[in-house]
This record gives structure tokens, sequence and C-alpha cells, in this order.
């Protein structure tokens, strides 16, 4: 509302309210009407999520997503790790506060009653083999230490702050007995050569078995963050559906 009639200094558009007052002035006001960009004003309000902490995020999101029936104040607060990196892996998607339970709410939907997207299914149908690829990284998941799924889900899990270019909430040290999502990506990325397929011809219909949609976070923050219960869940009724009329 600022910006609309009168710039700062003709190139900045994110300032503060400090700044505004001090740089003010009626002589710097426009003659021509004002024009309210709605599409400008999300990109904004994108860019000031990106910017503010995640902890500042999560407890602004919070009442949406106990109206949404996602979590309430006390569960929220009892896996406030896992919550962070819940939304820190998703902060790239989305703009306003309310449009986070969207994001988020694969995470807490039944697993055998994912709504997928048109995408989503045809990215899981497209081969005949999907059930066999969805197999093969269920039983690799055997392999590996996928942290248990919330709410089940000890705090150590999310001492490791996702995504991992974050700093780590603490010392992981050597009693972090868990397998980073990278290093889950780098046994995916060795499965699906074992296969004799491309890395995205397993991602693909991993992605949707898991989530139900075709593009979104990153993937192995997701299997990491969903943990192997119910990854384990998911593919087990993707296949179903695979070989179901």
């Amino acid at each position: 509302m600022t910006l609309l009639g009168w710039s700062f200094d003709g190139e900045r558009e994110f300032i503060s309210l400090q700044e505004a007052i001090a740089a003010f002035s009626v002589d710097k006001l426009g003659r021509s009407g004002s024009v309210f960009d709605e599409e400008k004003m999300t990109w904004m309000c994108g860019m000031y999520v990106r910017a503010t902490p995640v902890a500042d995020l999560v407890d602004r999101a919070a009442p949406f997503l106990e109206a949404a029936g996602l979590m309430d104040r006390a569960a929220i607060a009892a896996s406030r790790d896992y919550v962070d990196n819940l939304v820190a892996c998703h902060r790239e998607r989305f703009d306003r506060y309310g449009q986070v339970p969207d994001k988020l709410g694969f995470f807490f939907a039944r697993d055998d009653a994912l709504d997928f997207e048109e995408k989503a299914l045809k990215n899981l149908r497209k081969s005949p083999e999907a059930a066999t690829w969805l197999a093969a990284f269920a039983a690799l998941l055997d392999e590996v230490a996928i942290p248990p799924s919330w709410p089940e889900r000890p705090a150590l899990a999310d001492s490791l702050s996702l995504p991992e270019n974050e700093a780590p909430r603490r010392e992981l040290g050597t009693g972090f007995a868990y397998t980073k999502p990278s290093e889950i990506e780098a046994r995916t990325r060795a499965l699906a050569e074992q296969l004799g397929i491309g890395f995205g011809n397993l991602v693909a219909p991993l992605r949707a078995a898991l989530t139900g949609a075709a593009g979104g976070a990153g993937l192995f923050d997701i299997v990491y963050l969903l943990g192997c219960e119910r990854c384990k869940l998911r593919i087990e009724a993707a296949s179903a559906l695979l070989t179901s009329k």
C-alpha cells in the first residue's frame, strides 16, 4: 500500500516501516491514479515468507494448522522441531500462512486414502513396472535408518534441520543414528542404476505414491519426514491401486 503512487528510491520495493517514514514526503506522490496489483502483492508476500525465520512462520501458521484439524497447539508444541522441518521444507511453496495446511496436508492423510492429482496418477501408472520399482524402494527402506513416523517420532530425528543446507539445531554427534535425506537419495540413485532405469523413472511414481502429487518439496526430505512406517504403507496402497482395475 505504501508504494501505491509513491516510491522509496525508484528501485527498492522491500523497505522497513522506519525507512518509509524517514523517506516519505508528499511531493514524491505521483499525479496519476494508482492501480493495486494483487499478483504483485502475492509475490511480495512470498518474498517476505522466505525472509522470515522458520520459528516465526510456524507461530503464524499454527492457527491455520489447528483450524484445518491437522495438529492442535499442544501437538505442535510437543513436536516443534518436526513442525519446523515440515514448514522449512515447504516455505518456497507458499506465500500466505493460510496455504500451509494444503501444502502439509498429505503428511497427515490416511495412508490408503491419498487425494491423487491427475498428473500424479499418470506418473504412477506410466510404466507397467512401477509396482516392481516401488517394491524395490520399500525393500531399501529396510536397509537404511529412516526415523519412525509421527506421532511416534523421537525428538532426536529432528535435531537435524531440513533442508540439509540449514545449520543443525544442535550438535548431532556420533549418537545420531538416522540416515540423512542426502544419503537416502544416494542409495536411491544406486537402486535406479541397479534396476537399469533412469533416476527420474523411479522418482516420479515414488513421489506420486508418497504424496499424491507430481511435484513439491525435496522428495527425500519428504521420505525422512513421513517416516518409515508411513512410507511403506503408502507404497503398499499405491501398489494395490496399480493392480486394481
